[in-house]
């Protein structure tokens, strides 16, 4: 499946003074003291939030580097720092020897350790990475093994492999933590669910396949992909809803002349208010259209997404989007660091791939640090948190502790 720009940037962390959205802004110590003093801890999708301090507004968020075996790694925030998971084939992409994935851990979104999760990554295909309740969870295939698979861990040094069935020849593409569970996503129609990690339960969403994301708010989950957005109030029975096709982006016409309901990346609760890719509602059922707005991330009562240009905002509900600044962490690199400094983080563009940026006959390193010039990083100028994927592209250092990043870019083919 193609995406949109903005759907396709790979996952990075931003640094800096405010933290709303995966992003993090380069402000000066006395202003960095003075947004974490207005936060109140970790902010949640599904809680009352205190307002996004004006400062991280107006300032400049600088996006970091988070390494990743592909272009695409996934992200979590946890409390025991980042987590970052990615793949990557060996040999001829078109008839690979090997399938391998790697995690990897920084407590301050600037120095990574990887971690073992299997012993045998030989045909492991690791796409998502959530944390919630104590539980850390990954999320994949291995190919001639089955179809989908799950790791689990209550510490995310130890791992636990669980085969699970989705009844998708490509296995699970990512992972997510809302409200109380845990949610497999797989890459056709199945939904599978669980309160600890371990223990799993599938669901089949009929008329919605590719399950892109879910979230939760006003006591209900919201289920977002391919077809139906669907609505829950346990996360076991899901109800579909159909969106007028008259509001932007609610269908495609198929190649036979039939009309569709479209497809929907992401779903974001602030406020009392879903949203999703150019719509809102109160209760999941009554959509009103937002043109031209792409929700990412929730934090401080604001939502943070894009725009049709592609441009990094931030919104109310009912409030037209605030443009904010960013700087890619690439455009701080000179020309020499920039092929050694990209080699093995996430943070370029699809169209940037080189045999530098991930040369398939080594193995990713032990340990790597992604510096920028300024000297901040995670425990300097605090990371807003979010347990689950946030802003494309981009994850954050901000004014709330740890904003578990950036888009997964949960692409169905690498």
């Amino acid at each position: 499946m193609v995406r949109p720009r903005r759907e396709r940037r790979a996952a990075a962390l931003l640094l800096g003074l405010c933290g709303a959205s995966g992003l993090c802004s380069c402000g000066t110590a006395a202003e960095r003291d003075a947004a974490t003093q207005s936060s109140a801890g970790a902010l949640e999708n599904d809680r009352a939030e205190a307002a996004l301090p004006e400062e991280a507004l107006n300032a400049t968020w600088q996006e970091l580097a988070v390494p990743g075996a592909s272009n695409r790694p996934a992200l979590a925030s946890t409390p025991v720092g980042f987590l970052a998971v990615s793949r990557r084939t060996v040999g001829d992409t078109r008839a690979p020897s090997a399938w391998e994935s790697y995690l990897y851990r920084s407590s301050d979104g600037i120095g990574w350790q990887r971690v073992e999760v299997s012993a045998d990554n030989s045909n492991l295909w690791l796409r998502g990475v959530a944390y919630g309740a104590g539980h850390y969870v990954l999320a994949g295939m291995r190919f001639g093994g089955g179809d989908g698979v799950i790791f689990h861990s209550t510490d995310a040094e130890h791992w636990e492999e669980i085969p699970v069935s989705t009844g998708a020849p490509s296995g699970l593409s990512a992972v997510v933590f809302a409200g109380s569970r845990f949610f497999a996503l797989s890459t056709f129609r199945t939904l599978l669910s669980s309160s600890d990690g371990a223990a799993w339960a599938s669901v089949d969403l009929g008329s919605t396949v590719m399950p892109l994301d879910v979230t939760f708010g006003n006591g209900l989950y919201l289920l977002v992909g391919s077809g139906d957005v669907q609505r829950s109030a346990d996360g076991a029975r899901w109800v579909p809803t159909q969106l007028d096709c008259a509001m932007p982006g609610a269908c495609i016409t198929d190649p036979g002349g039939n009309v569709l309901q479209g497809l929907h990346s992401r779903a974001v609760f602030a406020a009392g208010t879903f949203f999703i890719d150019q719509a809102s509602s109160a209760d999941g059922q009554s959509w009103q259209p937002l043109p031209g707005r792409y929700p990412r991330a929730s934090v401080g009562g604001f939502v943070l997404g894009s725009t049709e240009t592609d441009l990094l905002a931030s919104w109310k509900p009912g409030d037209a989007p605030r443009p904010l600044r960013s700087a890619r962490y690439v455009e701080t690199l000179s020309g020499e660091a920039r092929t050694s400094g990209v080699r093995w983080n996430g943070s370029v563009e699809p169209n940037e791939f080189s045999s530098e940026n991930f040369p398939g006959d080594q193995l990713p390193p032990e340990r790597i640090e992604f510096p920028i010039p300024s000297g901040d990083n995670c425990t300097a100028a605090q990371c807003p948190r979010r347990g689950r994927p946030a802003l494309s592209g981009l994850a954050a250092i901000g004014a709330e502790r740890l904003i578990a990043a950036a888009s997964q870019g949960r692409e169905r083919d690498d």
